[in-house]
């Protein structure tokens, strides 16, 4: 966006009225019907002056600061669902859905030291995050809460 609040068309000092383009650049750029708005697309000027605004909008601190709150406050509103959503896309990247399976087997206890918390689903060949064939059978998940879990990866402590 230009400074003052300018028209970021050139020549243009009237006020903005949105993304940085005045009423009649607007308009012009983008129209209220369909008949207009395939002039827009079908032209090569008009759509490249729209998509320069776009541009430059998309690229100041205005939007940047609006966006950001927009962000954080959709975040807070969404918070449990937005946990919730990541949970099963975890499980079912990392674990193939078997994730619940592998804890009730287990008798959601430390397969190591019986605790019942802060478990985890631990892969016995170690090719489980960041592999790019992780071997997500049942047989090779085992229970382990998160000391155990730690000792065996930063210890190198076998089960």
């Amino acid at each position: 966006m230009s400074n003052n609040g300018q028209c970021v068309f050139d020549g243009c000092d009237k006020f903005v009225f949105y993304r940085g383009l005045c009423r009649s650049h607007y308009r012009k750029a983008t129209g209220e019907s369909k008949r207009r708005y395939q002039q827009v697309k079908n032209s090569p000027r008009l759509s490249k002056v729209l998509r320069e605004c776009n541009e430059k909008y998309h690229a100041s601190e205005k939007y940047k600061k609006v966006k950001a709150r927009l962000d954080s406050a959709y975040y807070l509103r969404n918070k449990k669902k937005i946990a919730k959503r990541k949970k099963v896309w975890t499980e079912e990247k990392r674990f193939s859905g078997k994730r619940d399976k592998v804890l009730n087997r287990d008798g959601n206890k430390c397969i190591s030291c019986g605790s019942t918390r802060k478990l985890v689903v631990h892969h016995l060949d170690n090719k489980g995050r960041g592999a790019k064939k992780p071997d997500n059978g049942i047989d090779n998940l085992v229970t382990l809460c998160r000391g155990c879990h730690m000792k065996v990866h930063f210890w190198g402590l076998m089960l």
